[in-house]
């Protein structure tokens, strides 16, 4: 370790002296000739901005810096080498995703952008289809600031606050895997697993989505509990202010009589609401409740019950008139009774978190089922909604006991995390399949766990 240390100073005093040079001819050039010195040493501008390209570049360097740096601290390292291993290839590869020219002015960021627009102006909430924005007020109120900087670089800033929720993100997967029984080198196995072939994940970067934001305030919630108690239940609040749904995840809590975790979280929810209301108005929260009542979602990328419903219904050319949406409501509701209740003995036991106390493990496992519970019973699943499905996929893959299930596992991993996004009717739909399958695999876990066969994945494991 000693002989580590000595060549990672010295690679470390060669990159610090190198950026600094670097960081030296850019600014003289700068001063020198202008902003035109900046563009002169990289290519032309296209759907990529130059100075996101630069950015890029940058980032990668200091990728570069950050592992040299980790070579002084070889306890660390040597403690979570292969988790760090993974990072490094997760952050360096997915920063070709977040480089890549994708126009803003098809994704789901414009809408954000229109609603803060509105907001800053005191107008009303889009009415434009192409436009809509389905959230509760805080996320165009946070996006506010970001109004006078335009509709471009402000997509370019939120697009790399993306970035950095992805490496959050995995840091807080391999956290919450540990908790949920994984040892260190099979969550950083799971980790690599879940976020190196992942459609959903590069869509909701290509599409600039808020669902890895969504996620790391579920896993804070997941991971702050019971030590931290009204951290956890703000991190699940901020949640069910940016997505509604988080809310879902408080039921756990009420079950297990938490009411000190609940008073946080309603305070917390409140102080949301009158924050946002001061800054803006409380009639959002109106023009918010009035667009979900509305909200009919059919494209056949959307993998909902009622877009399935809907979509079959036009091209079987059956009309189903009034009675679609009640329809459509009770098949999304019976989905998430038949999920909640293949997980309900798993999570009442709290068969899905080993370790801990009885409200610490009943509150994990179910916020794992719940995670899978709440993506059932939306009426839109869009490609990338689909990265909040994977917690309960991976702790399904700590669980399974028999080979039949392991297929039926990997068959529907493969349906939600790695087929392409299409929109081919019917299967577009075979996400909500992998889904339901994902779901009814929760039905074994309680009866195999009492057998006291080990988990396949512990193939995994080294052996001592």
């Amino acid at each position: 370790m000693d002989e580590l240390k000595r060549t990672g100073r010295r690679l470390l005093l060669w990159w610090a002296i190198t950026t600094a040079l670097a960081v030296a001819a850019l600014a003289f050039g700068l001063a020198s000739r202008g902003t035109g010195f900046f563009r002169s040493f990289q290519g032309p501008a296209d759907a990529s901005l130059v100075e996101v390209k630069f950015l890029v570049f940058v980032l990668a360097w200091l990728w570069l810096g950050l592992g040299l740096a980790l070579t002084l601290v070889p306890r660390l390292v040597a403690r979570h080498a292969a988790f760090l291993v993974v990072w490094f290839l997760l952050g360096l590869g997915y920063l070709n995703v977040v480089r890549g020219p994708h126009k803003v002015e098809h994704k789901d960021f414009s809408n954000y952008f229109t609603a803060a627009v509105h907001l800053r102006a005191g107008q009303p909430l889009a009415d434009d289809p192409f436009q809509q924005y389905l959230y509760p007020p805080l996320l165009a109120t946070l996006i506010e600031p970001l109004v006078p900087f335009g509709l471009g670089p402000a997509s370019w800033l939120f697009r790399f606050g993306n970035y950095a929720a992805l490496l959050l993100f995995a840091i807080l997967l391999y956290a919450a895997l540990q908790r949920l029984g994984a040892d260190r080198l099979v969550a950083a196995v799971l980790v690599l697993l879940g976020l190196s072939f992942n459609v959903p994940i590069a869509d909701t970067l290509a599409a600039q989505q808020i669902n890895l934001h969504v996620a790391n305030l579920i896993l804070l919630g997941l991971l702050l509990f019971p030590r931290h108690v009204a951290l956890s239940a703000a991190a699940v609040a901020l949640g069910a202010h940016l997505k509604v749904y988080p809310v879902l995840l408080v039921l756990p809590f009420i079950l297990l009589r938490q009411w000190r975790w609940c008073a946080w979280f309603v305070a917390t929810s409140l102080g949301v609401v009158v924050a946002t209301s001061a800054l803006n108005s409380f009639d959002y929260y109106a023009q918010f409740l009035g667009q979900l009542a509305g909200l009919q979602e059919y494209g056949i990328r959307n993998a909902s019950v009622a877009a399935l419903l809907h979509n079959t219904a036009q091209f079987t050319r059956v009309t189903l008139g009034a009675i679609e949406r009640p329809l459509a409501t009770l098949l999304q509701l019976g989905c998430a009774i038949l999920v909640g209740w293949w997980g309900w003995r798993p999570a009442r036991e709290g068969l899905l978190m080993p370790a801990g106390e009885r409200p610490e493990r009943v509150a994990g496992s179910a916020i794992v089922v719940l995670s899978l519970v709440m993506l059932v019973v939306s009426p839109s699943i869009w490609p990338h909604h689909l990265v909040l499905a994977l917690l309960p996929a991976l702790v399904l893959v700590l669980s399974v006991r028999r080979v039949p299930d392991a297929v039926l596992l990997a068959v529907a991993w493969l349906l939600v995390f790695l087929v392409p996004v299409h929109e081919v009717f019917p299967f577009a739909y075979l996400r909500l399949l992998g889904l339901m399958l994902f779901g009814f695999l929760f039905r074994g876990v309680a009866e195999d766990a009492a057998s006291g066969k080990p988990a396949l994945v512990t193939i995994l494991r080294p052996a001592t």
